[in-house]
């Protein structure tokens, strides 16, 4: 599926395959039909991923390349407008720093408190915990708690640089990225007094270890950065890792009114079955699904399952076909021997795992067992959604 290039003024969204991890590149269209702004959310990836470049030539690398190369094909003035790092989860994150060595990033935000990005394994010059000295440097600030569409302030810091219900990068009139939701479980303020008194050199040290094996107990899923795209007719919705206490929290504080049915849904958390739940999907009806996945087991299960894909369909009824294509699902109902497969339809599901890795042998690793590719869905002036890698 070749990447469309529209003649005319386009938006761009590159779905960046990474293995197991995420990473969204939207590029605005330059003036005057926009900001020509570029927005990152996440640059992440554990485990070994393969990754499939298609242009000039087609050649497979690892993650870290795949992103690389995407950035200085894509970003050649190599500045950053707005980098979101979802949550503090490493397989959103730990790809950061040594992807965007050489770049300007503009402004920088992040869910949750600034010391849950400490990581040893998170690695830059030999030097751990990269990302949490990253964001030091460069003046990162955490996303308003509770934040969303519309509905009553929640709480959070002041100075950002958007308001409840206004776009954070404008477009027009209501058009341009928002925020949906970020810390949705609302224990940011309780948690930040936590790690102050953690990091306090007056606290007792027995308090410490205690602090520090409660904070660490955190999961950062609930609390992830939702945002979504409004562009022309287009929606697109970026759910990072939110569950669905992050949905029951979108739901109780957003007026249920989208701009468009044209709806594209990056599933929550991989397309995991902790998201992308029955009420949520029938209040944004997508009409096209993609997700950023990879092979990793999670106690003898995977993501996306196919059940799970199935019956997000059966809760939106408006997925639409598309071009035939391939996509890997984790096959739930093939009981006794459950495992990952792929598969070349016409269902509107767009996983980041394209294809079977031709090299692959049964003594080679798992997570090498498919080769990742790279969405790009292309938004034109009249608000149709392009797609193709």
């Amino acid at each position: 599926m070749a990447i469309p290039v529209p003649p005319g003024p386009h938006a761009r969204v590159i779905f960046v395959g990474v293995g197991q991890g995420d990473c969204t590149l939207i590029i605005f269209p330059d003036p005057p039909h926009g900001t020509g702004e570029v927005v990152l959310i996440d640059c992440g990836s554990t485990k070994g991923a393969r990754c499939l470049i298609t242009t000039p030539t087609q050649e497979v690398v690892d993650a870290l390349t795949n992103v690389k190369r995407l950035l200085a094909t894509f970003v050649p003035r190599k500045t950053i407008d707005y980098l979101f790092i979802s949550h503090a989860d490493e397989d959103h994150y730990n790809l950061l720093v040594r992807a965007l060595d050489g770049f300007t990033v503009k402004s920088a935000y992040y869910t949750g408190v600034l010391e849950d990005y400490q990581n040893g394994r998170d690695k830059s010059g030999g030097l751990p915990n990269a990302t949490y000295r990253w964001l030091q440097a460069n003046g990162a600030q955490p996303l308003p708690n509770s934040l969303a569409f519309s509905g009553p302030p929640a709480g959070g810091g002041t100075g950002v640089p958007w308001q409840y219900g206004q776009p954070i990068v404008r477009l027009g009139t209501d058009e341009g990225l928002y925020a949906v939701a970020a810390n949705a479980t609302g224990t940011y303020a309780t948690r930040k007094a936590k790690w102050e008194k953690c990091l306090a050199p007056a606290t007792d040290p027995h308090e410490k270890t205690r602090l520090r094996k409660e904070l660490e107990r955190y999961d950062p899923n609930p609390d992830s950065a939702v945002l979504a795209l409004v562009y022309k007719k287009a929606v697109m919705v970026f759910a990072a890792d939110s569950t669905v206490v992050t949905e029951d929290f979108i739901l109780a504080n957003w007026a249920p009114r989208l701009p468009s049915a044209n709806v594209t849904l990056k599933m929550g958390h991989h397309g995991s079955d902790t998201s992308s739940r029955e009420r949520w999907i029938k209040l944004i009806k997508p009409q096209r699904l993609t997700v950023s996945s990879g092979t990793k087991s999670f106690n003898g299960s995977g993501i996306p399952k196919i059940s799970h894909l199935e019956q997000v369909k059966t809760w939106s009824g408006v997925v639409q076909p598309a071009e035939p294509h391939e996509y890997t699902y984790f096959d739930d109902r093939a009981a006794p021997n459950p495992s990952f497969l792929v598969d070349q339809t016409d269902r509107g599901v767009f996983t980041s795992q394209l294809m079977v890795n031709p090299d692959w042998t049964p003594t080679t690793p798992d997570d090498e067992r498919f080769i990742c590719g790279t969405w790009h869905l292309t938004l034109d002036a009249a608000g149709n959604v392009m797609i193709g890698y």
